[in-house]
């Protein structure tokens, strides 16, 4: 059939080129009729032709032989798929932090030509009502240990937009969560009011992303002018972070305002997610809050202000309070009155209301753990000092009661002492104390750290209790 559709191709070309040089010497009737008998040949040769194409195409299909026009993939053995299969969802990222404009075409191009790996496939999430994409998608790569690559430049600016984008690595089901058919829970959404127009969207990522996961930023814009609304919404893995920024960051001054922060509503009618607040805090939320005022001190300018509220947060109150107390400066009616705070907090009490304008210590350079001059750990009554004495070189009886007397002689001058507690049968030479008001330990823990006993060293320490023994 091809040889010949070739053959009536050449002929049609021939009849054409003879046709063209007639035309110009005959008359203009002749021409007209020439050319309507051409233009029947033309249509009856591109039938045949089309119908020699399908001939060929039906011949291909049964025949197993691909169209020399379509291109030839390698052949795959059925192994090979069996394995890429299975490590689909390994081979499988997350990518967030997207602008709306963005494409699977800028993620696409962006992997292969800017970062160099191969993509099989692109998924953006989508909202199953108003069919725009979450700011999320799947990217599925070709080569499984091109993903821990990949790791590497998460929290870079891509070419497309102006902001990082995060990459994570993801083994769920990415079908069922592009379709949306199963039940998704996900961290309610936090408010973030009163932004200060120059506030840009690209710095709340920066402030707030050193909480934990943060899954998108959203700044309001007005869209006939481009200038902000002054409001946001964060999206947070987990809902203890959320908790924490709303608690933590209320009435912080960011440029010029003071922002509100709370809970987003609900977005009830989305189906197949629920999202979930939680009352609780994460585990480390005074490590996260200290790198927060790093990031917040660089865009700002100042730190974050000792707000009643961030003195809610678990652990923060006290380490304000031992700043305070332990400074070389702080008098003793100053660490009364912090001790006096501590013991509310403990109760459960509120913690007295702080001038905003004050400045969190963490603002200052960061202490030194290896500095024996720091106390570490929150108020209390009970401190373990280390260092006191070295077990293998005390040869007398009863050395351990002489080191105790010492100990209470010399620590007795900051408070009184209800129990002393000499661990002879360890090294590290520790000794634990427990005074009548934690006044009296912050004053003991405060002129012990760092002095040197017998050619050693003192550590202090606060801590909750002191052993039994």
């Amino acid at each position: 059939s091809r040889s010949r559709s070739r053959s009536g191709s050449h002929s049609s070309f021939s009849s054409r080129s003879r046709s063209s040089s007639r035309s110009y010497r005959s008359s203009s009737s002749r021409s007209r009729s020439y050319s309507s008998d051409r233009s029947s040949r033309k249509k009856s040769k591109s039938a045949s032709k089309s119908r020699s194409r399908s001939d060929s195409r039906s011949c291909s299909k049964r025949d197993g032989i691909r169209s020399p026009s379509s291109s030839v993939e390698p052949s795959r053995t059925p192994q090979q798929i069996k394995d890429d299969e299975f490590t689909k969802e390994q081979r499988t990222v997350l990518v967030s932090q997207l602008v709306m404009k963005a494409d699977e075409r800028d993620i696409r191009r962006y992997f292969r030509k800017q970062l160099g790996f191969k993509v099989n496939d692109v998924i953006l999430l989508r909202d199953k009502r108003t069919g725009r994409h979450k700011g999320c998608a799947y990217v599925e790569l070709a080569k499984l240990e091109d993903v821990d690559r990949v790791m590497e430049v998460s929290g870079k600016i891509p070419d497309f937009q102006r902001f990082p984008i995060m990459i994570k690595a993801s083994e769920t089901d990415r079908h069922s969560q592009a379709v949306e058919t199963d039940t998704r829970i996900e961290a309610q959404k936090v408010y973030i009011g009163n932004i200060d127009q120059n506030v840009t969207q690209s710095q709340l990522y920066a402030i707030f992303s050193q909480f934990g996961d943060l899954e998108r930023v959203l700044l309001q814009v007005d869209i006939a002018t481009g200038l902000s609304k002054g409001y946001a919404f964060l999206s947070f893995h987990d809902p203890k972070v959320s908790n924490l920024v709303i608690v933590a960051m209320s009435g912080q001054i960011l440029g010029s305002k003071a922002i509100k922060t709370g809970w987003a509503n609900q977005n009830s009618a989305a189906p197949g997610i629920k999202e979930v607040q939680s009352n609780e805090f994460p585990d480390d939320s005074v490590a996260r809050v200290e790198r927060a005022n790093i990031a917040f001190k660089q865009l700002n300018g100042t730190g974050l202000a000792q707000t009643p509220g961030i003195l809610l947060v678990p652990g923060m109150a006290s380490r304000v309070l031992a700043y305070q107390a332990l400074s070389p400066d702080a008098s003793k009616n100053q660490i009364i009155a912090v001790a006096e705070e501590a013991v509310n907090l403990a109760l459960g009490l509120l913690p007295s209301a702080t001038p905003s304008n004050t400045p969190l210590p963490i603002s200052l350079p960061p202490v030194d753990d290896d500095n024996p001059k720091c106390v570490k750990g929150d108020l209390s009554r009970h401190i373990l000092v280390r260092n006191m004495f070295d077990k293998d070189q005390e040869t007398e009886d009863n050395w351990a009661e002489d080191v105790k007397a010492e100990f209470e002689e010399e620590s007795s001058k900051y408070g009184a002492i209800q129990n002393v507690i000499v661990v002879s049968n360890e090294v590290g030479g520790k000794i634990y104390a427990t005074f009548d008001s934690i006044e009296g330990a912050a004053s003991c823990a405060e002129n012990l750290a760092g002095r040197w006993f017998d050619k050693r060293q003192l550590r202090v320490e606060f801590v909750d209790e002191i052993p039994s023994h």
